[in-house]
């Protein structure tokens, strides 16, 4: 797949402009879960800029933080909270009335004790789309589903020769290693088991690589890229990184694959968002040359080298690095073929991967993310809601 490199205006707070499909799509009310997340949070902000009326289904509404200020949100968004992915009925009232459900709401967690992984990710990640759709089911105004997968969803790691798609599936995971990718396999089967029950409703999966990008909120410091940017950025990686071949989707492209969705008739099955190549030194070589990089103090903390396999085996119990993801991804080259949401739902134009790393980065800064900057907002921030944290009293800590 050729990614695009446009690059929409620098300080605009809706980044990716609306598509002509999503500004003459009629108007719904959509049931977005898990809306106060890291990809939710975008999925949000664009259909209440399309004019969509929202249901937010959290846990509690003050999760939403400033999400209740968007253009919009106070004509168009009701929060529902109380919707707890292990509770059955807990989503019906948030889908009532509802047409379509953009379902992102999933646990997300590696290095889970192998005793506990049924109880703190399979379990939640399948009983929970069940329970939504449970939901669902009981709501005759629904008739489309989105759901958020994973392209760990088609393979744990990638084999020689294989060119990865929608066809694939993976059979790679087990509860013993690569639990997580175990949970979003079974949760995305078990919505498709559900829905070739019946006939009301259909179903549609985005499947994103790994999911870069600014961030939206202070409290999605805990979604797992912005931790492995401040880890970037902090230095933890200095001495080194790990060398993995993997790809990227910008989280504002993952946003628009949502809406676009939702809003064409024809989007059917599964759709692979994976437009970029991912490596840590490509991340270095963006931030380095953009306006965090002028720092020495930033500079020397990015991240410097690829080591060597063996090394972090052996220093895999320190640095919190799962030794079979090593034996079986480390230098290995991924291939895939993600040109079906391109045909079908005329997602071309994606943002440029240096645009994702520089204003991410950026904008963690800005929202004070990055506890050792000052709070600023550089040319590339993207900040629709000031940071509420207090800042630390000098711009820079010392490197060591």
């Amino acid at each position: 797949m050729t990614a695009g490199t446009r690059k929409p205006a620098a300080n605009a707070v809706l980044k990716v402009p609306l598509s002509k499909a999503e500004l003459a799509a009629t108007k719904q009310t959509v049931c977005v879960t898990g809306a106060a997340g890291y990809i939710a949070a975008h999925i949000l902000q664009r259909l209440l800029a399309a004019g969509h009326t929202v249901h937010a289904a959290v846990r509690s509404a003050s999760k939403l933080g400033p999400l209740v200020r968007l253009p919009g949100a106070a004509e168009r968004l009701r929060v529902f909270q109380g919707c707890d992915l292990t509770v059955p009925g807990s989503f019906d009232r948030a889908i009532q009335d509802c047409v379509c459900v953009i379902h992102t709401a999933s646990p997300f967690a590696l290095n889970v004790k192998k005793h506990l992984v049924k109880k703190h990710l399979l379990e939640p990640a399948v009983e929970g789309t069940r329970n939504v759709l449970a939901s669902v089911a009981k709501t005759p105004s629904v008739r489309r589903v989105v759901l958020t997968s994973s392209i760990v969803a088609l393979f744990s790691w990638p084999e020689p020769g294989v060119v990865y798609d929608e066809s694939c599936w993976n059979k790679q995971a087990s509860e013993d290693e690569y639990a997580y990718e175990l949970s979003k396999t079974l949760a995305e089967k078990a919505a498709w088991d559900i829905v070739g029950e019946q006939e009301r409703w259909d179903l549609v999966t985005i499947n994103p690589a790994l999911v870069f990008g600014p961030p939206l909120l202070e409290d999605h410091s805990d979604a797992q890229s912005v931790h492995v940017m401040r880890r970037m950025l902090r230095g933890d990686m200095a001495p080194g990184y790990p060398d993995y071949n993997l790809k990227m989707v910008d989280v504002r492209d993952v946003a628009r694959a949502h809406c676009l969705a939702m809003v064409t008739p024809s989007a059917s099955g599964r759709y692979l968002l994976a437009p970029h190549d991912f490596t840590f030194g490509r991340v270095r070589q963006v931030i380095a040359r953009g306006p965090l990089g002028r720092s020495w103090n930033v500079w020397l903390r990015l991240p410097s080298k690829p080591l060597w396999c063996w090394l972090l085996w052996l220093l895999a119990d320190l640095i919190n690095i799962e030794r079979y993801r090593l034996e079986s991804t480390y230098g290995v080259p991924l291939r895939t073929n993600g040109t079906k949401v391109e045909r079908e739902l005329g997602l071309r134009d994606w943002i440029a991967d240096a645009d994702t790393y520089e204003e991410m980065a950026e904008t963690m800064v800005a929202l004070g993310m990055v506890n050792w900057l000052r709070p600023n907002v550089g040319p590339n921030a993207i900040v629709p809601f000031p940071p509420t944290k207090p800042p630390p009293e000098r711009l820079f800590m010392p490197l060591w």
